[in-house]
Parts: C-alpha cells; sequence; structure tokens
C-alpha cells in the first residue's frame, strides 16, 4: 500500500524555503511566492482547500493569498532564528546559521 505523505508538505515547508534562499533559488518574496506556486503544495490546495483551513469554493486568489501568508510566517521565522536575513525591501539573505542548519533538515520552531 503507498501512503502518499502530501498533506504534510507544509508542514516542512520553512525547511525547504531555507534550503532554496541557502541555493539562492529564492531571492526575495515574491520569488518565494512564485517558487512556492510551482510546488505539489499548491496543486494539493486547489484540489483540497479544505485541508489548508479554507472553504471547498475558495477561488484561487484566496489559495494564494493562504500560500504567501505560509510563506511569509516561515521566511520570518527563519528570519527569527537567524537562518536568513529578511529586509526591509522582502530581500531574502542567506545567513551562516541557515547554511549551516541547511543540510541538517531541523525545523524551527517558535
Amino acid at each position: 500500500m503507498l501512503i502518499c505523505g502530501a498533506p504534510s508538505l507544509h508542514k516542512s515547508m520553512i525547511e525547504h524555503i531555507n534550503a532554496e534562499v541557502c541555493l539562492r533559488t529564492i531571492v526575495n518574496i515574491r520569488v518565494a511566492i512564485d517558487w512556492l506556486k510551482s510546488t505539489f503544495l499548491f496543486v494539493r490546495m486547489k484540489r483540497n482547500p479544505a485541508f489548508y483551513g479554507l472553504s471547498a469554493s475558495s477561488a484561487e486568489g484566496v489559495l494564494e493569498n493562504k500560500l504567501q501568508e505560509l510563506c511569509m510566517d516561515d521566511l520570518r521565522l527563519l528570519d527569527k532564528h537567524h537562518a536568513i536575513q529578511l529586509d526591509a525591501s522582502g530581500n531574502c539573505i542567506p545567513s551562516p546559521v541557515g547554511k549551516w542548519k541547511e543540510p541538517q533538515s531541523k525545523q524551527c520552531q517558535s
């Protein structure tokens, strides 16, 4: 029996975002959101919005707002824990702490 781990993607999103900032795939907030929209998480959010706390009839704009909210929460948490530096312009700069944590795939906790 194959068990799909897709519903838990949002739980490890912070680790993926940190890794992508360290790799310089994500350089600012807009790129982070665009990157997340290209992931399976966004596909899952569109197929099962109720799982993510949204109504079943949520429009794509509402889903994008939720994705942006999740993304910003994780970027702020990474900044709080000094894994990245999030500047006033929304640029994401990897820090030595984030580069060190990235290979270990450890979750930040508030």
